[in-house]
């Protein structure tokens, strides 16, 4: 469920979304989901209520809210390092993508392979899923990379450790 961004979101939309996000925490539906796509769902339901202003669920303390973003990231950092270490060959979201096309373009030239990996693994997506596609500045704002030089030093540390090319 997303919002308009013409139109408020209303006390119901806000309600059904902390009622999905309550689900995902303590039902765990959508068992076909990783715990990295669950995550992910997650932070996009925080950030549209943040977004309209709303209260978040109240399991959701600053404390767990804080733990969550530190999760989110590093579950991110993961997919960037199984497509640059080829695990596999395509992110499972557009907030991975979209950072995956982020992180390739902040990483420094000593990881070439990396960086093309990460490339050519969000183009892949995005010529699927082309209307999923967004501006660095938006990739950011929406809190999906805290900021660029964390992502670059994360990553780049990461890549580093696995020997990544």
């Amino acid at each position: 469920m997303t919002t308009n961004n013409d139109q408020p979101m209303s006390q119901k939309q806000a309600d059904a979304l902390r009622q999905e996000w309550a689900l995902l925490l303590k039902l765990g539906y959508a068992s076909q989901w990783t715990p990295a796509q669950k995550m992910a769902r997650q932070d996009e339901i925080t950030a549209l209520l943040l977004q309209a202003g709303q209260a978040l669920p109240r399991a959701l303390t600053q404390q767990e809210f804080l733990a969550s973003a530190r999760e989110v990231e590093e579950a991110l950092l993961m997919a960037c390092l199984e497509i640059a270490r080829s695990l596999r060959n395509m992110p499972c979201t557009a907030k991975e993508a979209n950072v995956m096309c982020v992180a390739a373009m902040v990483i420094g030239n000593g990881f070439p392979v990396s960086q093309k990996r990460l490339m050519d693994a969000a183009t892949r997506y995005f010529e699927v899923h082309a209307d999923a596609k967004v501006e660095t500045a938006e990739v950011v704002r929406r809190g999906w990379v805290l900021n660029l030089p964390r992502l670059r030093d994360r990553l780049e540390r990461k890549l580093q450790a696995a020997g990544a090319q």
